[in-house]
């Protein structure tokens, strides 16, 4: 019983920051540092993602504006166009139209004649 007794007393002992050595201490404070930077890089980063995120939204409703725009001024172009502006501007009508079909295996174009 003695021996066991010894034994677990052997096995039992509690570790003090004096027992860590030299080298532990250090190695403590390069853990502890490396932990910091990590944190200030990771907050840095979600910061600068979210400034980055607000710029894209505002680019976003910009482009968005933009395009709606765009759109309306081609709406209103496409209710001008009519047959007699297309005869002012050059065109004229076609009276035998050649189309291109292509055949099912996709490899070469064909001309097919209306006539």
């Amino acid at each position: 019983m003695k021996y066991a007794q010894r034994k677990f007393n052997t096995y039992t002992r509690v570790l003090s920051l004096s027992d860590i050595g030299r080298f532990g201490h250090k190695g403590l404070l390069v853990c502890i540092g490396l932990a910091f930077m990590s944190y200030l890089f990771l907050v840095s980063s979600t910061i600068f993602n979210g400034v980055s995120l607000k710029s894209v939204e505002q680019e976003n409703k910009y482009i968005g504006s933009r395009v709606s725009e765009l759109e309306l001024s081609y709406l209103t172009e496409s209710k001008k166009l009519d047959i007699s502006k297309a005869f002012s501007l050059g065109f004229h009508e076609i009276k035998n139209p050649v189309f291109v079909s292509r055949d099912g295996s996709g490899k070469a174009l064909s001309f097919v004649s209306t006539e």
